[in-house]
């Protein structure tokens, strides 16, 4: 009978570890201001490394966001439907983003698309 009895409170601790554990990886993946900060800076970082530069051309942004073309680009940019401000300079006739824009975008996707997977696990 206390075999018994120990054996069912072993099994309740294992049960209430595991429960702790799952709830402590829920929380752990969800991505906090600072993390997204920090996503952002080195995103970044991998941009002007890549680009060398801290001007996005609609090139540049096809590679970045993985556009299928830089018509689907213009294409965005016109219908206003495009998520990254871009802008013109003088006497050029592309548009540009700022790198700085670009990875601010992609680090708040990431962020919602963190957010949605949690809520899809509730």
């Amino acid at each position: 009978m206390y075999e018994c009895f120990s054996v069912r409170l072993k099994i309740n601790q294992i049960q209430s570890r595991l429960r702790l554990s799952t709830e402590r990886q829920r929380e752990s993946h969800v991505m906090t201001e600072a993390q997204v900060l920090a996503l952002q800076k080195k995103i970044e970082a991998d941009l002007l490394t890549l680009f060398g530069s801290p001007l996005l051309t609609v090139s540049d942004m096809t590679k970045a966001l993985n556009y299928s073309s830089a018509a689907s680009i213009h294409q965005s940019i016109s219908k206003k439907t495009f998520p990254i401000k871009v802008f013109n300079m003088p006497n050029r006739r592309e548009k540009f983003a700022l790198t700085s824009n670009v990875a601010s975008y992609l680090a708040e996707q990431a962020l919602k698309n963190d957010q949605s997977k949690k809520s899809e696990e509730n």
